[in-house]
């Protein structure tokens, strides 16, 4: 239940905008998306509930990228746009570096039983500049490749690369312990 809780608090948007694009297409998904951040924000202030700066962040993006979307109605914004949310979400992470406790370390307190924030820490520059290089390698692309293909080399490069990044993250400190004991 903690579980639920924890993706419809901040990525219920994110997943209002996949549900309904699969369905409807891309008009009613980012209309969707921007009338759910509007629902959550309501919620949380009628129930009094404290908005995490990670909902912030994205409500921000999400409202933003869809109005651009929705009023240019161009392939150029859709082209860079995914360079521009990656590069903004790198920037973020690594702002989060500057409170005491990073926004990976919030994510993972509520499972974690021993203290890692020095690792977590760690965990937050790597994913600052996964993201940061994902929105060069992404600008790139769509510089030199017409939007079908860039889509399909987005989601090929987009899919495997944010799997290593999940390796590292879930068995980085395991494989840094099994490097230091030798």
């Amino acid at each position: 239940m903690q579980t639920l809780k924890f993706i419809t608090k901040d990525f219920l948007p994110i997943l209002i905008f996949y549900i309904v694009n699969h369905f409807y297409g891309t008009k009613f998904a980012l209309i969707s998306a921007i009338i759910t951040v509007i629902l959550q924000v309501i919620f949380f202030r009628i129930k009094k509930i404290k908005i995490s700066n990670f909902f912030k962040f994205s409500a921000i993006i999400t409202i933003i990228f869809s109005i651009c979307d929705l009023y240019l109605q161009k392939t150029l914004l859709f082209k860079y746009e995914s360079a521009l949310t990656n590069a903004f979400t790198g920037i973020y992470f690594a702002c989060s570096l500057r409170n005491k406790e990073t926004i990976i370390a919030k994510f993972a307190k509520p499972w974690m039983t021993e203290n890692l924030d020095g690792y977590f820490r760690k965990l937050t520059i790597v994913w600052s500049i996964y993201f940061l290089v994902k929105a060069i390698i992404y600008a790139i692309i769509a510089h030199h490749y017409a939007l079908e293909k860039l889509l399909i080399l987005r989601l090929i490069f987009g899919k495997i690369s944010f799997w290593i990044l999940l390796f590292i993250s879930i068995y980085g400190r395991r494989i840094l312990k099994f490097i230091s004991c030798k």
